[in-house]
């Protein structure tokens, strides 16, 4: 027996017992299937259980239609947030002032902060960052940062530090400020003008303080003593930040300091004992000199002559001082 008579069956004996019956398009009575006068009481069962059988193609055509309905309205639905997102997005970065200091921070003190192994005073230095050094931020929480600088990764407690925008507007007014080439070679003029004199030339990637600047050129300081300008289009204005210093590079500098100090004391000494050698013969050379020298070997001689003279003289005073004496 197929399914559709089974069905068929089973809605009739429905139908005399007055029951309901759920249909894929609803719940409806079998006493209203029975009363289905327009088609007559057997279409009208084949028709409803042909439904309940699965093999009314148009029921599932339009089951069919349905889900790709509901499937396009999530697919718009999606779509329309990713927008939205999209949009909130860039409405959030148009708020931001100083877009290069969004992930950034600045340290702000008067000498310098540690930089410690955890979130803690109690944890150990693991290197130092004096004022105005800049650092990315890898973890930010309420009361202390993970950072990196440099060469160096660790936690900074937040007090001491300017985050994004407000680091950026910090640093606008407060920290010196430079130019990096950005050319292969560029042109340093005695004055901001294409026609000045051409003092010299710096190349790509190299950074100088700026003295001063408007909208086409910079004055930037190219030693203690001398300084030029350059056209803004050939450079990326930057700041003088400072960056961290681990505890490990700080030991090698003092090392190198002090090998340094030990190697000019060396040196000094060296020096110090060629000097007294050098001393030594020409103080030599002089005595032989004078021995070997006939002139002022003549010179003593005369000298001691006249010694001799003086002496002899002195003894004859000396006799007629008592002779007087003995005649008075």
């Amino acid at each position: 027996m197929s399914k559709a008579k089974s069905f068929k069956k089973t809605i009739v004996v429905a139908a005399a017992a007055g029951m309901m019956i759920t249909t894929s398009i609803g719940t409806v009575s079998a006493g209203q299937i029975y009363s289905d006068s327009t088609v007559g009481i057997s279409s009208a069962f084949d028709r409803y259980a042909n439904t309940l059988a699965g093999n009314d193609k148009n029921a599932g055509d339009a089951a069919k239609a349905a889900t790709s309905t509901d499937a396009q309205k999530t697919t718009a639905s999606a779509g329309k947030n990713a927008a939205e997102a999209k949009k909130d997005k860039t409405s959030e970065e148009n708020k931001v002032k100083y877009p290069d200091f969004k992930d950034k921070c600045l340290v702000v003190t008067e000498d310098y902060v540690n930089i410690r192994s955890g979130a803690g005073t109690d944890s150990d230095v693991v290197g130092i960052i004096g004022n105005n050094g800049i650092a990315t931020i890898e973890k930010k929480g309420k009361e202390w940062t993970k950072v990196t600088s440099g060469d160096c990764t660790g936690y900074i407690r937040n007090d001491l530090l300017l985050f994004g925008d407000d680091a950026g507007a910090y640093a606008e007014a407060n920290c010196p400020k430079q130019v990096t080439v950005n050319t292969e070679t560029l042109n340093v003029r005695t004055e901001a003008d294409v026609n000045s004199d051409c003092i010299t030339q710096v190349g790509s990637g190299q950074s100088f303080d700026v003295i001063s600047q408007d909208d086409k050129w910079v004055q930037i300081a190219l030693d203690d003593e001398t300084n030029g300008y350059v056209s803004t289009e050939f450079v990326d204005d930057t700041y003088a930040f400072a960056t961290a210093k681990s505890m490990e590079q700080i030991q090698a500098e003092l090392d190198a300091k002090a090998a340094e100090e030990k190697a000019a004391e060396e040196q000094a000494r060296q020096e110090q004992e060629s000097a007294d050698e050098a001393e030594a013969e020409d103080a030599s050379d002089d005595s032989q000199s004078t021995e070997d020298d006939p002139t002022r070997q003549i010179s003593r001689i005369q000298i001691l002559q006249i010694s001799h003279r003086i002496h002899q003289t002195t003894h004859h005073l000396t006799a007629a001082i008592q002779t007087i004496h003995r005649t008075m």
